[in-house]
């Protein structure tokens, strides 16, 4: 049975940084944090992902995702899925790529026991998963502290105090 949505992956390709153009609309800036975390997860795992790139007007490879991982290592080759899109087609990839994952929800506790499993000697990972520890841990407590009565009950906004990191959420 097709699919009704066109495979627009022509190839999978390895290069290396500079054989890749940026895309002169990329809008993603990526702080020292960001850089040291995804530094460390590929110190320690190793490439685990394909960039995004599709052949512009001038039949150079142009990233549409991918830009920070190209950015760490000018000489490490690395795996790039070659679209088959036009220059109007990569804006809407750009435009929505990263906002599409980012609306996914959380499961705050399968993250927080997630977690638990997972160790790191390095510093740049390490700051990552106590942020995400804490941000877990701290929806843990308003939830069972302020449980909803009803789903379409909300509570008028307050600001509580969490009693272990002291942290100050709203309501």
């Amino acid at each position: 049975m097709a699919s009704r949505w066109r495979n627009r992956v022509t190839a999978l390709e390895y290069h290396k940084p500079g054989d890749l153009a940026e895309h002169p609309a990329q809008w993603r800036i990526h702080p020292d944090k960001q850089r040291a975390a995804l530094g460390a997860v590929l110190d320690e795992v190793g490439m685990a992902g394909a960039l995004l790139a599709y052949r512009g007007a001038d039949g150079r490879l142009t990233v549409v995702d991918g830009h920070l991982r190209r950015s760490l290592d000018p000489d490490a080759e690395w795996p790039v899925l070659v679209l088959d899109i036009d220059d109007d087609e990569a804006l809407k990839l750009l435009a929505t790529h990263d906002p599409l994952a980012a609306m996914a929800a959380t499961d705050w506790e399968r993250l927080g026991d997630l977690l638990e499993k997972v160790e790191t000697e390095s510093d740049g990972l390490a700051g990552l998963l106590d942020g995400l520890r804490g941000q877990a841990e701290a929806l843990h407590y308003m939830e069972e502290e302020f449980p909803l009565l009803e789903e379409d009950v909300v509570p008028k906004p307050k600001t509580v105090k969490c009693p272990e990191c002291g942290h100050e959420f709203e309501v």
